[in-house]
């Protein structure tokens, strides 16, 4: 389950890092700024989403519901 949630925050990470490229070599200004705000919307729940996956203990019983984000 903790993979599963170091994929998301790693997978979220290079999306905003191909945001972020994006927004420097783009010449519109208004676009770069959308594009910066996009990208500061897809880093804000990474925290949370950290913080769920650490506090989540598993019974390990055959009938425990599964870990959802």
């Amino acid at each position: 389950m903790r993979d599963e949630c170091a994929w998301r925050v790693i997978g979220r990470l290079v999306g905003v890092g191909g945001l972020a490229v994006g927004a420097f070599t783009v010449a519109s200004p208004a676009l770069a700024a959308m594009w910066a705000l996009v990208a500061l919307r897809l880093l804000k729940p990474v925290k949370e989403e950290l913080r769920q996956a650490s506090s989540y203990r598993s019974t390990g019983t055959s009938d425990e519901r599964p870990y959802s984000f």
